[in-house]
């Protein structure tokens, strides 16, 4: 039971807590910027990332809130 619950919380307050960082400033000027250097031929395309700017924030808080609560189950289960 303890290892639910812990997978709740970590999952529901860092899923959407990650993903408020993606929405920053500097990282989408930072995606941009790695964009820009694919267009121009140099690096891979940042597009094709799981995760980041370039993806809605309800995509992101569910991935992060997966992954978080996947590592509180297991956090839960050593309790």
């Amino acid at each position: 039971m303890q290892s639910i619950i812990m997978a709740l919380i970590m999952g529901l307050l860092g899923g959407p807590a990650i993903a408020l960082v993606f929405r920053m400033q500097h990282l989408q000027a930072a995606h941009q910027k790695r964009k820009e250097d694919f267009m121009a031929g140099k690096g891979r395309d940042p597009d094709t990332a799981p995760f980041g700017p370039h993806k809605s924030f309800t995509q992101n808080a569910i991935l992060f809130g997966l992954i978080f609560a996947a590592i509180g189950f297991f956090i839960g289960t050593l309790a």
